[in-house]
């Protein structure tokens, strides 16, 4: 009986295959192609996208990230000088460049792939104060590892391997497949001649080496910071080494795998402002700085 059972089996499994490839619908080719921005800040730019992704979804009607958006609209003037550190398609570059069109932005994005698609992007968008740095941002300035999602994956995970990368479920499917090639890095202290105003980090786990070398830049100056954070570890690290030097944190979001929150010197009174009339709201403290010495 067991072996008539079997021999049913080894020739149903094939047709149930076939009748269920049949029935469930062929996964939609994604293609990497330009798309037109219809609203928002970064209206009319032109921008390489996977298609269909969510990411066509939410940057084309301008709806991505839009708190992150509105924090840039208030605080960013026409000769800000704005960095873009983990630059992925290109879209906050475009944002940035939008609003500093008198200014200068400087993107880095170690990934070749986004590099390149970033770079033709800002040109097809007639961004000329656009300048693309394909190297990582790091507490060194040297020659690091990159590990990177391959051609073909349009998943954003990318770590420079010192670094970690990501803690999560998603991380752990994706890390096994990625490709690894060696990149420049650079420090946030050797561009200190670039005085920038503006400073938007997402950076996959990098967020706390990036201020580590930036120390000289920070204490110096009152940029402001928007800065992914990528875990409550990472977010540790980060307050550990800004609240030394007289910054507070304002998280923009729930306490999650991601945090993004804005980073602003005790003294930048009117960013805080800014920030109250946006949300509405007292604005929620991640950190504040460490209060000073006593005598």
């Amino acid at each position: 009986m067991n072996g008539i059972k079997n021999a049913i089996r080894r020739i149903g499994k094939p047709i149930v295959t076939i009748a269920r490839d049949f029935l469930e619908p062929t996964p939609e080719k994604v293609v990497v192609g330009w798309h037109t921005i219809s609203n928002g800040p970064a209206k009319g730019c032109q921008i390489l996208l996977p298609a269909p992704s969510g990411f066509v979804d939410s940057i084309v009607p301008g709806k991505y990230e839009p708190l992150c958006t509105q924090i840039m609209e208030a605080l960013i003037t026409r000769d800000s000088v704005c960095f873009d550190i983990g630059g992925h398609y290109g879209y906050f570059t475009l944002v940035l460049a939008s609003l500093a069109r008198d200014g200068r932005v400087e993107t880095f994005e170690p990934v070749p792939s986004h590099a390149k698609r970033i770079a033709e992007s800002a040109a097809r968008s007639n961004l000329s104060h656009v300048t693309l740095h394909q190297e990582a941002v790091a507490d060194v300035a040297s020659t690091m590892t990159l590990r990177y999602a391959p051609s073909g994956n349009f998943d954003s995970m990318g770590y420079l391997d010192s670094c970690g990368g990501v803690a999560s479920e998603a991380a752990a499917e994706q890390y096994p497949n990625f490709e690894t090639i060696s990149v420049p890095s650079t420090t946030l202290d050797d561009l200190l001649g670039l005085n920038p105003d503006f400073i938007k980090m997402d950076a996959e786990g990098a967020e706390a080496a990036i201020l580590r070398g930036g120390m000289k830049m920070l204490s110096n100056s009152k940029v402001r910071l928007f800065i992914e954070v990528h875990g409550i570890r990472a977010a540790f690290e980060c307050a550990d080494i800004l609240r030394r030097i007289g910054y507070r944190a304002i998280l923009l979001g729930p306490q999650e795998a991601t945090m993004p929150m804005l980073c602003v010197s005790e003294r930048d009174t009117s960013t805080l402002e800014a920030v109250k009339k946006i949300l509405s709201d007292t604005p929620n403290f991640m950190f504040e700085p460490n209060p000073p010495p006593s005598t």
